[in-house]
């Protein structure tokens, strides 16, 4: 459902069709069940004993006695309570967090705190994901990771990535969700910040369950509810209980979705959630509309739908208004259906209003603050020309007096004083020439060293950069003694040119090697021209890899377009061999890699693993003139470029594997 995590979005149950009949219900294990109708069946819709009967009451408290406090502190003490009040608010009424959030945001940039900074950037992230307003939201995490990174604040970066995170995941981009899920999550692990490794994993397994890879996102709801319950943490549990819920829900297991979703009800009722209270009781009435109890499916859909309007949650009162089309629509009531989808398009169409206002609101309220600053900074500039000016005069006029001061003086001297004065002064000022022609001696030499040094430095630096990547060199440049990385995706090519031997058998050695160096500088253009890097030639052979020392997501695509472009050029007429038309045989493989700088003498840069190997066993398994590609490779491009299956064939090394030829990319 909208407007959380582990919701399906409403656009996704409108690609479902608008009258697809949606949502389970539950059944509390705890509870006496008792006689639901006149033929036996059991109830299942019973609510749970010892539910709150006042919901809302105790958050409402927590948030008085935080405003209480907040009206009589100030400093660091002040800003703590904002932030408190802040969390507070995105859990019970994020309408009406922001001025929170903007207050905190100001008091920590007028003490230049920060941490604070970041923190309350992050916190006004939240009030608007959870207002539904996604692009005022990531402005907001990207400002407060841009000021974590600055100062070098993990765990403050890892909330930042999982804002980014959330983001993107409304937005449906599933993968980047779990990017930088994955990035945050490495650095709570190691910071033991459980409440928000909890969140992320349950981040996690919702955009799994979104790729519609249900034990994935299963596995990560339980890990996430392991680690509430391992550490006792209470807030925000109701996630991952209604998301294993839900989950089991697709999977038609609805005696246990029940027990979860009531689990996450009344946890929800005690935290004082109103928005995961509401959708609790519309998944309720989604599963007795799925078990055709239409009077229950009403009843509970009537309560999320009052829940919802009376707060003005408008994403939920949409998600009503949609769950009773749908219960209508089930018993053949289609008046009342079409009455209630009419309402949930007028709700929805208000939404993407309302949050284009937002934006709108949120953009003028930035231009406005950048004025003021330059403004301001207009006004300090214009005091301190007028200050440099009369600094300025002053010295003037202390000059000016100064020489005043001196001819009254000179006027009351002797001639005698005066000639001798001439002469100490010629006899100084021949002294300091004498002394000039020693400097710029001195000079010149100096500067021909330092042309000299330059010179010899440039020729180190172009030599080092031949050698080694422009990132590693800096690297070594500074000092650095060991360098080693473990690359998770890198994109591996080795080309061979096929007979070289025999043709260069016949040949003067002079004429191998230009012919070698001939083509090989052309294929060091392509490797620029692609961003790609190259490894080394070995003989004939060529080694060249995408996605290091700089990491990319497209190294494997690129990788493939050289390839393509290879078998293109190596006939081009300036590097045929005597006249005859030379053929490559080139192979191509991705994955994991450790690479590093080795020796101490003759160092360079290398790769190894057993991506390198599979790489190399494509090009000598190969066919000339031909790209050989592993089923990694084809699993990437498939989409992308046109491939020819080769079948599965024995691999030295490796066995039995299916490979596939690279014919075209797709236009």
């Amino acid at each position: 459902m909208t407007g959380l995590l582990y919701i399906s979005t409403l656009q996704q149950r409108l690609m479902k069709g608008l009258f697809v009949v949606v949502c389970l219900v539950v059944l509390w294990s705890n509870s006496t069940n008792t006689a639901l109708c006149s033929n036996g069946r059991e109830n299942m819709f019973a609510q749970p004993k010892h539910f709150p009967q006042t919901p809302f009451l105790q958050p409402w408290q927590r948030i008085d006695s935080l405003q209480t406090l907040l009206q009589r502190s100030f400093g660091t003490e002040r800003l703590a309570l904002l932030h408190a009040l802040t969390d507070e608010y995105a859990i019970q009424r994020p309408q009406y967090g922001l001025p929170y959030a903007q207050e905190a945001i100001r008091l920590a940039k007028a003490s230049e705190n920060y941490p604070a900074l970041a923190q309350s950037y992050y916190d006004k992230g939240l009030i608007l994901w959870e207002q539904g307003n996604n692009d005022a939201a990531q402005a907001a995490y990207f400002s407060g990771l841009k000021i974590a990174e600055e100062i070098h604040d993990s765990l403050l970066i890892a909330k930042a990535w999982f804002g980014l995170a959330s983001v993107a995941h409304n937005r449906n981009r599933q993968e980047e969700a779990l990017q930088y899920s994955r990035q945050a999550l490495d650095i709570v692990v190691r910071y033991e910040d459980y409440a928000l490794q909890a969140r992320i994993l349950n981040l996690m397994g919702v955009s799994h369950r979104e790729r519609k890879r249900l034990d994935s996102a299963l596995l990560f709801f339980h890990q996430s509810l392991a680690v509430h319950e391992r550490h006792l943490i209470t807030q925000r549990v109701y996630m991952p209980l209604f998301n294993i819920g839900y989950t089991l829900y697709f999977r038609h297991q609805y005696a246990d979705a029940s027990e979860y979703i009531f689990k996450a009800l009344r946890a929800a009722l005690q935290q004082g959630n109103a928005r995961v209270t509401a959708e609790s009781y519309l998944t309720v009435a989604d599963i007795a509309c799925a078990e055709k109890n239409f009077a229950i499916a009403l009843e509970f859909c009537e309560k999320g739908r009052q829940l919802a309007d009376s707060l003005g949650l408008k994403p939920t009162l949409a998600e009503a208004y949609f769950a009773f089309t749908e219960i209508y629509r089930a018993q053949g009531k289609f008046r009342e259906a079409l009455h209630y989808n009419e309402l949930y398009h007028a709700v929805n169409d208000s939404l993407i209003s309302v949050q284009s206002s937002a934006t709108i609101s949120e953009l003028q309220t930035l231009y406005n603050a950048e004025k003021r600053e330059k403004q301001i900074a207009a006004e300090l500039n214009a005091k301190e020309i007028v200050q440099q000016r009369l600094t300025l005069l002053l010295v003037t006029v202390a000059i000016v007096a100064g020489l005043l001061g001196y001819l009254f003086y000179t006027k009351q001297r002797t001639a005698e004083e005066l000639a001798a004065s001439n002469t100490a002064i010629l006899a100084q000022q021949r002294i300091m020439e004498e002394q000039a022609q020693e400097i710029e001696l001195v000079n010149s030499v100096y500067h021909e060293k330092n042309r000299e040094l330059e010179a010899e430095r440039e020729r180190s630096e172009n030599l080092l950069h031949s050698i080694f990547p422009v990132s590693i060199a800096q690297r070594l440049k500074s000092g650095e003694q060991t360098i080693a990385e473990k690359f998770d995706s890198v994109t591996v090519l080795f080309a061979d040119i096929v007979n070289f031997t025999q043709l260069s058998a016949h040949m003067p050695p002079e004429s191998v090697v230009a012919g070698l160096n001939k083509i090989f500088m052309r294929l060091d253009e392509l490797t620029t021209q692609y961003g790609l890097e190259k490894i080394k030639t070995i003989g004939d052979a060529y080694m060249i890899a995408g996605g290091l020392p700089v990491r990319s997501q497209d190294h494997c695509v690129r990788v493939a377009r050289f390839a393509l472009r290879l078998l293109e050029v190596v006939n081009e007429e300036a590097l045929r061999s005597r006249n005859r038309m030379l053929k490559l045989r080139i192979g191509i493989h991705t994955g994991e890699v450790v690479a590093g700088v080795i020796g101490t003498t003759k160092i360079s840069y290398d790769l190894w693993g057993d991506t390198v190997n599979t790489a190399s066993r494509m090009e000598s398994h190969g066919e000339p003139g031909r790209i050989h590609v592993s089923e990694a490779v084809y699993q990437q491009l498939q989409h992308q470029f046109i491939f020819q299956e080769r079948g599965i064939i024995d691999i030295k090394g490796k066995g039995m594997m299916p490979t596939w030829f690279l014919i075209a990319e797709r236009s």
